[in-house]
């Protein structure tokens, strides 16, 4: 394969690795907010304290999600020479998560 073609493997499987630990990322950061509470003042407390951690669970999952886009590409062109049908079911399946994952 020519490296003019490698180029968007190696890019699309860097933005599925870094989307993954992105996606770490803000689970880590959900596990340390823990949930909100129940009353409507004390959810207030809660999101002024925690307004930090929010924003990069905000942030990481915006740019988590944007990886998305050329992972999928990438994966799509990788595995449509092996078997069409289940790597547009695959990658179909991934490109519904992305804007139901957006923020």
């Amino acid at each position: 394969m020519p490296p003019k073609m490698k180029r968007p493997y190696g890019f699309g499987g860097g933005a599925l690795v870094a989307s993954g630990v992105l996606f770490v990322v803000v689970a880590f950061l959900d596990f340390r907010t823990g949930p909100p509470p129940s009353n409507g003042a004390e959810i207030l407390l809660w999101r002024d304290s925690q307004a930090l951690v929010l924003d990069f669970v905000s942030e990481s999952l915006f740019f988590a999600t944007v990886l998305l886009v050329p992972g999928t590409i990438a994966l799509y062109q990788n595995l449509v020479d092996v078997d069409r049908t289940k790597a547009a079911a695959g990658c179909g399946i991934i490109a519904t998560t992305i804007p139901v994952s957006w923020p």
